[in-house]
């Protein structure tokens, strides 16, 4: 990905309009094979949208924030783990920490829900990682219960809203 450094607030703006509600940017200059009025929506092999403006590419999230906020972000963190969804309501500037904690459930997760891991006893138990530090919130006959717990405890232990628990319209 590019450097911010190549790209101004004004050059950004003279080369794509950005729709705040769709999150979708729109070229107004054509570039070969991007004629002018056409949306900039090639997904990279992560999901992430990116684009190429002046030769460089870039992540549709972090020119969204800098389009919206004319400040270039230090790390951007999609509020409902869609990597395409770029409207800016669901962005956010985050540490790198409260990015990793908005990620999604583990490959590994045998419960379907965040936090609740299944027992060989049949019950969930509930747990969470604050800076590095696990901490168990105990067992729970449900899987729903044990989601629970871990929602409540990132609320107050964190005080950040992961996304499987965060509304955005």
């Amino acid at each position: 990905m590019a450097s911010n450094k190549n790209l101004s607030h004004e050059r950004l703006k003279a080369l794509v309009s950005y729709n705040q509600e769709t999150g979708i940017f729109t070229r107004l200059v054509s570039v070969p094979f991007a004629p002018a009025g056409s949306q900039c929506l090639c997904r990279n092999s992560l999901g992430y949208v990116v684009f190429r403006i002046d030769g460089f590419l870039y992540a549709a999230h972090r020119l969204a924030w800098f389009y919206a906020h004319g400040e270039w972000p230090r790390v951007i963190d999609h509020i409902n783990g869609d990597r395409a969804d770029n409207r800016i309501q669901n962005l956010r500037s985050a540490t790198q920490r409260e990015n990793m904690w908005n990620r999604a459930k583990s490959t590994r997760n045998t419960s379907g829900l965040k936090g609740a891991c299944l027992l060989k006893n049949g019950q969930f138990r509930a747990q969470i990682v604050v800076n590095g530090r696990y901490y168990s919130l105990g067992q729970h006959d449900t899987a729903e219960a044990a989601h629970q717990a871990y929602v409540q405890a990132a609320a107050e232990m964190r005080g950040f809203v992961s996304y499987d628990t965060a509304e955005v319209a």
